[in-house]
C-alpha cells in the first residue's frame, strides 16, 4: 500500500478537479465514452450472468439518471476503481489522464443539462404558441402555471423561462380583452 499522505500532489493542488484533492468524488458518476475530441476505444469483456443481471436491473430502474446504458455503469466503475488503485499503488495509474477524464465528464454533463433546458424551453414556447393559436387558453394557462419554476435551472435559463411565460401571458391577456 502506498503512502497517500505525501505533500507532493499532481498538478495544481488548489485545482478543484484535482483527483488528489476535492475534485474527485466517490458520489459522482463518470460515464463519458469519448475523449474531448470524440475518440474512443472499444473493449469486450465477459462477465457473470448474475453481475450482468444486476447491471441491467440498475439501468432499467432509472433511479440513477447518469446510468443510461450498461456501458455507463462499466465506465463509471472503472474510473472509480482506477482512482482507488492510484491511491493504493503509487505510480501505477496516470492521474493526469484520470483528471482529464473527470473534467471532460463534467463538461459533458453540463452540456447535456444545458441542451435539455434549451429543448424544454423551445418545446414549451412552441406548445404555448400552438395552444393559444387554437384558442386553448385555459390549457395554456394551466401549462404556464405548471412550468412557472424549475429547481434545476440556472438563473439565465430561469430568466428565459420567465420571458417565455410573460410573452404568452400578454398574448392571452390581449385575446381576453377583445
Amino acid at each position: 500500500m502506498s503512502d497517500t499522505s505525501t505533500t507532493e500532489t499532481f498538478g495544481a493542488p488548489n485545482d478543484p478537479w484535482n483527483l488528489l484533492s476535492t475534485g474527485y468524488s466517490l458520489e459522482r458518476f463518470y460515464t463519458r465514452s469519448t475523449d474531448g475530441n470524440g475518440h474512443s476505444d472499444l473493449i469486450h469483456i465477459k462477465i457473470s450472468p448474475l453481475l450482468h443481471g444486476q447491471i441491467i436491473a440498475m439501468v432499467e430502474d432509472r433511479r440513477i439518471p447518469a446510468y443510461r446504458t450498461q456501458a455507463d455503469v462499466v465506465r463509471d466503475a472503472l474510473l472509480h476503481r482506477l482512482k482507488y488503485i492510484s491511491d493504493e499503488y503509487e505510480g501505477l495509474i496516470d492521474l493526469a489522464d484520470l483528471e482529464q477524464e473527470q473534467r471532460q465528464a463534467e463538461l459533458d454533463r453540463t452540456k447535456r443539462q444545458r441542451d435539455a433546458w434549451k429543448k424544454y424551453l423551445n418545446d414549451l414556447d412552441a406548445q404555448l404558441t400552438e395552444m393559444i393559436a387554437d384558442n386553448e387558453l385555459d390549457e395554456a394557462e394551466w401549462l404556464m402555471d405548471r412550468n412557472e419554476w424549475s429547481d434545476t435551472m440556472t438563473v439565465p435559463y430561469l430568466r428565459k423561462l420567465a420571458d417565455i411565460l410573460s410573452k404568452h401571458r400578454k398574448v392571452i391577456e390581449r385575446r381576453s380583452t377583445l
